[in-house]
């Protein structure tokens, strides 16, 4: 604080205190009872030519780091209101603006680089391991199939997580007890680049886990397959 800015008084609407450097200018502003700048500005109706202006001044203009963890300390302990129905419901009919081309391939850049930053991965993948598999969504006859292997004996726990490298992985099924990997293959596993992605994926979970069996299920074509079994155990 500026030590010429030695008189002060509250602000009536939320008590903050306020500084002035003058004794006439805080008795005056105390009469009057001024409100801080935040409250002012709370109830203050702005044009849409002013809102229009207010916008190209911020455009391109990064935010402080001392201001973003400012805006982060003042959002702390808020919880959010649900919406209403009325609101979700023009919330769904509402007419989104078209994203433009050049601004897609900004977006695409600007998560590719910040996916490129270990802190950033690492904070998103400790989020998640933190909230279980709460933003997984399962592919349709996955649970379903895991339910009746369960009823067989099995304890498989869909979208078990495991970390490889940095990334998270999930798997469909796993039944830690028996040391048991079940993948659930869907209609997309079939195409080329998806398959790639699965060998390698295949690979990393044997590496981490070294599962006594490693399952298959195609439910495309309704069948099991067994990509690997422990050489050491055979038997389940």
């Amino acid at each position: 604080m500026n030590n010429t800015k030695k008189y002060s008084r509250k602000c009536p609407s939320c008590e903050k205190e306020i500084f002035h450097t003058e004794l006439n200018n805080c008795n005056f502003a105390h009469e009057l009872k001024r409100t801080c700048k935040s409250c002012a500005q709370k109830n203050k109706l702005f044009s849409v030519e002013t809102k229009h202006k207010m916008s190209l001044k911020k455009l391109g203009k990064s935010l402080s780091v001392k201001h973003i963890k400012n805006i982060s300390n003042s959002l702390i302990g808020i919880k959010k209101q649900p919406h209403s129905k009325e609101s979700k419901f023009k919330m769904s009919v509402a007419i989104r603006p078209k994203i433009l081309d050049g601004t897609k391939e900004k977006l695409s850049i600007a998560n590719k680089k910040a996916w490129q930053n270990t802190e950033i991965r690492n904070k998103y993948n400790d989020s998640l391991l933190k909230t279980k598999w709460i933003k997984v969504r399962t592919d349709k006859g996955q649970l379903e199939l895991l339910e009746k292997l369960n009823n067989l004996g099995f304890k498989f726990e869909p979208n078990y997580q495991i970390k490889v490298n940095g990334f998270i992985y999930y798997i469909d099924g796993y039944d830690k007890e028996k040391n048991v990997v079940l993948e659930y293959d869907s209609k997309y596993h079939n195409k080329q680049s998806q398959k790639i992605k699965d060998t390698l994926r295949e690979k990393n979970i044997i590496d981490i886990l070294n599962p006594r069996v490693f399952w298959r299920y195609n439910a495309v074509a309704n069948r099991f397959s067994e990509v690997h079994r422990s050489t050491q155990l055979t038997s389940l």
